[in-house]
């Protein structure tokens, strides 16, 4: 294949994520198979929960992303198909008809796309614009469960279908982060839609599946069935939150919490060494400190009331934090909230006197 033609059937996608921007450039070859040319990624701190809240930082990180794309693939990039996201975007259901007027009655593909437009002449807010419009299945004079009716004869033609709505701004300053970049906007598409068809086997799809990818401000959730796309979802808790909990749990930086997360964190705490300590650097120039890293134990550190707060962050019930301060304590190196260690001293006073 010629270079000219290649280039002509390049695709560029952008996602624009909360954490990290990247972009990936990929084309098709002779067997139709699709080869990823260059890959670029930047560090992205304009984005709250996949929508933009920093116009200059976000369209740094969109070139510096597609930059070192292009470097990669060793080709010059003007357009991309950019991925949304964020707590804005909502879906529901919808249902339209049209009648076939034709003499033979034949069903063509205008009439599914006059069928479609059909299905979107519904109440929206003003804020609010149309991102994808889905078809679930197609009735043909009351016969449903057609996936393709082009072709078939009929007089009335229905569909339900899967509306994809976000906010109007939102989509607006991705528009304008990217062409402030010096880029073109060639589409627009939900994330978990696009996720989906880069993982999912079709085989999947028709049993059912639920997709569900934890980016770094945002959750987004497709679920299919029967080849049909069921329900989409984006929620506004991700990875950020777990390191916000350490954050603050711990009384770290953010900068370290991040570090202690995606280096020891464990999904389960059967997967933790109890034995294992963390050495943290202080704050301000203080000394440093050691913690286990293990996951919080199945039993509150014998304190007072910070055990409380301590408790109801990891589920205890709250009876089983209610302890005497004249009880013995348990040593230092469990888990424990940083503003328990006044309280252990305090408590030890009390305890010898």
């Amino acid at each position: 294949m010629e270079p000219s033609a290649i280039e002509d059937r390049i695709v560029v996608g952008l996602d624009i994520g909360t954490t990290k921007v990247c972009a990936v450039a990929a084309a098709p070859d002779e067997l139709g198979r699709i080869n990823v040319l260059g890959v670029g990624v930047a560090s992205s701190r304009g984005l709250n929960r996949g929508v933009v809240v920093n116009i200059d930082k976000t369209v740094d990180a969109i070139q510096k992303a597609i930059r070192e794309a292009e470097r990669a693939a060793g080709i010059s990039i003007s357009d991309v198909i950019v991925g949304i996201a964020g707590d804005h975007v909502q879906s529901f259901q919808s249902r339209g008809v049209v009648t076939i007027a034709k003499q033979n009655n034949e069903i063509t593909q205008r009439d599914v796309d006059r069928l479609l437009e059909d299905t979107t002449h519904v109440a929206m807010p003003s804020d609010r614009e149309i991102l994808h419009v889905i078809p679930q299945e197609y009735v043909v004079d009351g016969q449903d469960g057609v996936h393709d009716p082009v072709g078939m004869s009929g007089v009335r033609l229905e569909a339900n279908v899967h509306i994809i709505t976000g906010l109007v701004t939102a989509a607006k300053n991705i528009f304008r982060c990217v062409e402030k970049a010096g880029y073109s906007v060639s589409d627009i598409v939900l994330e978990p839609l696009a996720s989906s068809y880069a993982v999912l086997h079709q085989d999947e799809k028709e049993v059912g599946v639920a997709l569900i990818d934890i980016g770094g401000g945002t959750t987004d959730v497709a679920v299919f069935e029967d080849n049909t796309i069921r329900h989409t979802g984006v929620i506004a808790v991700a990875g950020n939150k777990v390191t916000d909990d350490l954050r603050k749990g711990l009384g770290v930086m953010r900068d370290q919490a991040e570090r202690l997360k995606c280096r020891f964190g464990t999904a389960h705490t059967d997967l933790a060494d109890e034995n294992e300590e963390i050495t943290m650097p202080g704050i301000g120039g203080r000394s440093s400190a050691a913690r286990s890293s293990t996951a919080p134990p199945s039993w509150p550190p014998r304190c007072w009331a910070p055990t409380r707060a301590w408790a109801a962050r990891w589920g205890w019930a709250a009876a089983s934090s209610k302890r005497s301060a004249t009880q013995s304590l348990p040593p230092a190196s469990g888990w424990f909230c940083t503003a328990c260690a006044p309280t252990r001293s305090r408590a030890r006073s009390s305890a010898a006197a």
